[in-house]
């Protein structure tokens, strides 16, 4: 199988939180592998998550606007829009 990436990916385990539009609120989630251009994510339960929302990781000091581009239970990866990858509140 051909990876479609475009930029190299660092393995990670970051914790974070994924910031929806009310009333949906806030989840946390761990940033498994981390690249310029997107992540991968794992929480519970990718079904209650937006297609777009705001991943913030506060270790990195980053808030990221993201779409999901693929998901399956209990993970999800996502493209940072653009923009220099900085997201407030949609």
């Amino acid at each position: 199988m051909q990876d479609a990436r475009q930029q190299a990916r660092l393995k990670t385990y970051i914790g974070a939180r994924i910031e929806q539009p009310y009333p949906l609120g806030t989840m946390n989630c761990i940033v498994r592998d981390l690249s310029t251009g997107g992540a991968r994510i794992a929480f519970h339960n990718t079904a209650s998550v937006v297609n777009r929302f705001t991943l913030v990781m506060p270790c990195k000091g980053r808030r990221v606007a993201a779409r999901v581009v693929w998901r399956n239970f209990g993970e999800a990866g996502v493209a940072f829009e653009e923009g220099g990858g900085r997201a407030g509140h949609a």
